[in-house]
């Protein structure tokens, strides 16, 4: 856990330091609202396949920053301060998964795209052969 004078670090900062980085909180702009997220939860099985994992772990230093170089996310900011709190429980281990109980379709949506599977990996592979 970091000490309250220290900032989070931003997804640049993170690729350019060691594998320990990934411990600390991630400090995104989810849709106007700033937080810290605990993106080391989501390298746990059965979420480390994730959309949302690959996405923050192997493509967040591509994501548009704001004004304040800090990761822009254009998604719904009740979400992902919801998924920042089971995100918090899981790793405290107080709940097994992260299972929304919520009829909302704003969640529902959010939760299906960032929780589906996905076969590309959080390590990028020799894509040198690649068009991509």
């Amino acid at each position: 856990m970091k000490g309250p004078c220290e900032p989070p670090v931003t997804a640049k900062e993170a690729a350019r330091s060691s594998s320990t980085q990934a411990d600390k909180p991630w400090r995104i702009n989810v849709g106007g609202f700033t937080m810290e997220f605990p993106r080391e939860v989501l390298l746990q099985d059965g979420l480390k396949d994730t959309r949302l994992a690959v996405l923050f772990h192997r493509f967040g230093e591509s994501l548009l920053e704001d004004t304040d170089g800090i990761p822009f996310v254009d998604a719904d900011p009740h979400y992902f301060i919801w998924l920042d709190v089971k995100l918090g429980f899981l790793k405290a281990g107080w709940i097994d998964d992260i299972t929304l109980f919520d009829d909302c379709p704003v969640k529902t949506f959010y939760h299906d795209l960032c929780f589906a599977k996905t076969t590309l990996s959080i390590t990028p592979q020799n894509d040198q052969g690649s068009e991509a």
